[in-house]
């Protein structure tokens, strides 16, 4: 079984936000998965999150929103990693980066939260040794003030685009290869 957990902050006034990165991949990835089974995301109060259980080519998945704000979200994850029993291993987190350009990806395992607070929570709840899927939003003036601006219409474009190539590579993404899955992603985003 994986979890892929999507860092974001809930309510409309953050929908379209940078640091919401992450909610807005879980959606996509979700619009994509229910076209070929009936998964769909609904909240729990127990784990403060919305989540969504499917099979995806025999293997169990979890996609999951914590609704706790970014500075909390690892406390959900922590509830529906230990629900499921599911290895840090088998986790992977999603999450904007503004050490990155926009629209690219880069996928690892481990390392520091690079003071991105849901990160912080993150390790804190599960340790750091699972994987991350860091998505590129760039960066401008006080980065406080710009995770949480709204993206502009070229740069949802730029993400959507981006997010589409990695659905397409999702067995990679799923089969633990790092290196196939960024090498196929480099080409991708060329």
């Amino acid at each position: 079984m994986k979890i892929i957990c999507g860092l974001g902050n809930p309510g409309p006034e953050y929908l379209l936000t940078r640091h919401n990165a992450g909610f807005i991949f879980v959606d996509l990835l979700l619009d994509f998965i229910s076209r070929q089974t009936s998964a769909n995301l609904s909240y729990t109060s127990k784990w403060q999150g919305e989540y969504a259980k499917f099979s995806y080519k025999s293997q169990d998945i979890i996609l999951h929103k914590p609704m706790t704000y970014m500075n909390l979200s690892g406390n959900s994850l922590l509830q529906v990693k230990n629900f499921f029993k599911v290895d840090n291993k088998n986790i992977i987190v999603v999450h904007d980066d503004v050490d990155l350009a926009m629209g690219s990806v880069k996928f690892k395992l481990g390392g520091g939260h690079g003071g991105h607070n849901g990160l912080k929570s993150v390790d804190s709840m599960i340790g750091n040794n699972y994987k991350r899927l860091r998505i590129g939003v760039g960066k401008q003036g006080n980065t406080a003030d710009y995770v949480l601006s709204k993206f502009k219409s070229d740069e949802l474009d730029t993400l959507e685009s981006a997010y589409r190539h990695i659905i397409d590579c999702l067995d990679l993404l799923l089969d633990d290869d790092i290196n196939k899955f960024s090498n196929k992603i480099a080409l991708l985003l060329k």
